[in-house]
């Protein structure tokens, strides 16, 4: 298990990965364009700092986002080498992205250095595109400047529906899309679910790996992708038809009936 946190910079493991990529960076550039935050810059009010820590608590891998009044600046990316390939960066970009929207911002900026083009692929795998140099920085060789806009927010089932609509429109995946088939496809969907639960005592947190919870996040996805559509080809709102089934299970199951009993 991976577990994202925002965290204090001034923790010996966290300082330890901040060594880390600053001996990293110091051997692939001159001293005097490596533009490094120390740790009492990360712990000031306006910056949000993510560490990635596994299952035994071990930080695996650190983030930080620097708020302004233009932009949110991503600084500090790590993860130790012997954890890449995990998803940990893109899970640290994440979480720090979705917290800076919550703040109110509405782009994200980064400084990137020539030498780094796995840095680079991940940022320009994850939306960034480059853009002209920002803030203070100079104009060397060794800077590669990216942003990105914050990603509207799909805050309700409305805009989840209306995205779904687009994406299966522009393939021309509608004629498919009969409450027959949606139907089906909901019960595969839910079987996929399953798969990852077979043989498992409980199911709980504990017994699983990550590539099983990567598996249930895409089958839960899969899951309410076709709910969506299904209640969209039948007419169902589906947050007004869960509000009028919390009220009959309110009066099928009073509360001094409700003792714990799982039938229904």
């Amino acid at each position: 298990m991976i577990a994202i946190a925002f965290e204090s910079p001034d923790q010996p493991d966290v300082l330890a990965l901040l060594a880390a990529l600053d001996a990293y960076l110091y051997a692939l550039f001159p001293a005097e364009v490596v533009y490094a935050l120390d740790a009492s810059a990360l712990a000031r009010p306006n910056v949000l700092f993510a560490v990635a820590r596994d299952a035994a608590g071990s930080a695996l891998g650190c983030c930080a986002l620097v708020l302004d009044a233009e932009a949110g600046e991503i600084k500090r990316m790590y993860v130790r080498p012997e954890r890449r390939g995990l998803g940990v960066a893109r899970r640290l970009l994440a979480a720090l992205e979705n917290a800076a929207q919550a703040r109110g911002c509405r782009r994200f900026r980064l400084e990137t250095g020539t030498a780094m083009p796995a840095a680079l692929a991940l940022y320009q795998g994850l939306g960034y595109e480059r853009c002209g140099r920002f803030g203070d920085y100079p104009d060397d060789p060794y800077s590669i400047f990216m942003h990105k806009p914050a990603a509207p927010k799909l805050d309700s089932l409305i805009e989840l529906r209306d995205l779904i609509r687009q994406f299966s429109a522009a393939r021309d995946w509608q004629r498919f899309h009969t409450p027959k088939n949606l139907a089906m496809a909901l019960s595969v969907e839910v079987a996929e679910l399953l798969e990852h639960f077979q043989w498992l005592p409980t199911g709980a947190d504990a017994e699983l790996d990550e590539r099983k919870r990567e598996g249930i996040r895409h089958e839960l996805a899969d899951v309410l992708v076709y709910l969506i559509q299904l209640a969209d080809q039948t007419g169902v709102d589906l947050r007004d038809a869960v509000l009028d089934k919390m009220v009959l299970n309110a009066q099928k199951y009073p509360l001094p009936a409700a003792d714990g009993g799982a039938r229904g």
